[in-house]
């Protein structure tokens, strides 16, 4: 029993310490000039397609809503 709970001790302190080593890369990496700059780039980006997308209008209904059977028959007729 006593070897059991020293393997998950030591399971224990090496996994805190892995956690600690990770997390210090990550920030070393958020710190870095080029994860900043793709950050800053990805933003704008994503900024600009959404204020685009729409091309700044609100979508509008139209007066009179039209059926697909109407326009078939509008489509034959032309075709005759």
């Amino acid at each position: 029993m006593k070897k059991a709970s020293a393997f998950t001790q030591d399971l224990g302190k090496k996994a805190g310490g892995a956690a600690k080593k990770v997390g210090e890369a990550a920030e070393s990496l958020g710190k870095s000039g080029a994860f900043r700059t793709a950050a800053t780039s990805a933003a704008t980006i994503k900024e600009e397609i959404e204020g685009h997308s729409l091309g700044g209008k609100v979508y509008r209904a139209p007066k009179k809503l039209r059926k697909r059977k109407e326009l078939q028959v509008r489509h034959s007729r032309n075709l005759t």
